[in-house]
């Protein structure tokens, strides 16, 4: 029976309400295809049909055709898709041509076979591309990777130039102090050098001439001396071994003595030293010797930086439970910069002006050094072309020994 009929008995019996024809879309099918002139077989293979939107398959003896649509097609592909593992975010659409009915790009596309030209199987992500976000994560990784590598590398630059810088500093400070050294301990011994040559030769005119030389080689001797005891104390500091030996002491006293050893310099012409000590002053804990050390270098810089007519006036009192020493002088004054750095180690004020009249610039770090291990307070107030005041503050000796008995107290 040819097909046309069958297809024709089918839809009258499907009408009626008899039965039901799986084939009979098959059969519509294989009918339009006779009727186009596709009755003869040809080549064997897939191959598109004569009818648009249907193949033909044609056994290899060519005595079989078998036909298909394209939704068919399709789905007989998908179902071959490989099924283990499971494909998870992912689904496999067959289709003809570059239309596969999906606007997204596929993942990967590849031909369905070499003897079904034109279709292909492409591969569709739910989510972006796995590849690219993986990619994405490794770049984060080498960019921060690099990122803490760049950094490390600028640390470790900054501690090398710090720790050169602070070489540098160092052998400086060593070359400074190798060369005040030798500048101020070899103008002293010069001196004295020519005054025992004269003395030894003969060449004093009168004995009144030869008591000045030697007042002029003790006076020397005696700048000698405080210039050894500051280089000394100094030493002490870098390695933090000053000791000192407290007791009470009586604050007018140290200023007597400390004034009495350089009488003889505040003396001279020009120079006008004024002592004004108060009255019953609390005694104080304290080393006497590097208070009178603090004193000898407050008034030697006082007098170094005042000019020709010099005033200098040391004061002693007691104010806010404290023991204050002030020394003030009409000299050349320092600026606010000036203030917040003259008590660094080697620092001068003008350096013309120090080389002129001596110095290393290590007189007041050393005073401010034995304050603050006396539990004292420096301060000074100064200002250009109008002289400077160095205010010392000394706690007595009753609040000292109060603290150190509650610190001894046992709680409880």
């Amino acid at each position: 029976m040819p097909s046309s009929q069958r297809v024709f008995l089918m839809e009258q019996l499907l009408s009626s309400g008899v039965g039901e024809f799986p084939t009979l879309e098959a059969e519509r099918l294989a009918a339009e295809y006779v009727e186009a002139g596709g009755s003869q077989p040809g080549e064997a293979g897939m191959r598109q049909s004569i009818l648009k939107g249907a193949w033909r398959l044609v056994s290899p003896a060519g005595r079989i055709v078998a036909l298909f649509s394209d939704n068919n097609v399709a789905y007989v592909l998908e179902s071959l898709a490989p099924k283990s593992p499971p494909l998870v975010g992912a689904k496999v659409i067959a289709h003809y041509g570059d239309k596969s009915g999906v606007s997204a790009e596929p993942f990967l596309s590849v031909p369905a076979s070499e003897h079904m030209p034109g279709w292909h199987l492409s591969l569709y992500l739910d989510k972006p591309d796995p590849f690219v976000a993986a990619a994405r994560r490794q770049n984060a990784v080498y960019l921060w990777i690099g990122s803490l590598g760049i950094l490390t590398i600028v640390i470790l630059a900054i501690a090398v130039a710090r720790y050169i810088g602070r070489q540098m500093k160092l052998t400086r400070l060593k070359n400074d102090l190798i060369a005040t050294v030798s500048h101020e301990l070899k103008t002293p011994l010069a001196g004295m050098r020519v005054l025992v040559d004269t003395l030894l030769e003969g060449r004093c005119e009168s004995s009144e001439q030869a008591n000045e030389y030697f007042r002029l080689i003790a006076k020397e001797n005696t700048r000698l001396s405080r210039l050894i005891d500051n280089f000394l104390t100094f030493s002490r500091m870098e390695r933090n071994k000053k000791a000192f030996e407290f007791d009470e002491v009586n604050v007018g006293e140290i200023v007597t003595e400390a004034v009495d050893s350089v009488r003889e310099k505040f003396a001279s012409p020009g120079c006008n030293l004024d002592v004004d000590v108060a009255a019953g002053l609390p005694a104080i804990n304290a080393d006497r010797d590097a208070l009178i050390t603090v004193i000898l270098n407050l008034l030697d810089n006082a007098w170094k930086y005042s000019g020709h007519e010099k005033r200098i006036v040391i004061r002693a009192y007691a104010a806010d439970g404290a023991v204050c020493l002030e020394v003030s002088d009409n000299g050349i004054g320092m600026s606010r910069r000036t203030v917040r750095k003259v008590f660094d180690r080697f620092y001068q004020v003008d350096q013309t002006l120090s080389r002129r009249v001596g110095g290393c610039g290590l007189g007041l770090s050393i005073v401010k050094f034995i304050i603050d291990a006396h539990g004292g307070s420096i301060d000074v107030t100064s200002q250009p072309g109008e002289g400077s005041t160095f205010i010392v503050g000394l706690p007595v000796a009753i609040q000292i020994q109060a603290a150190n008995s509650q610190r001894k107290q046992p709680s409880g």
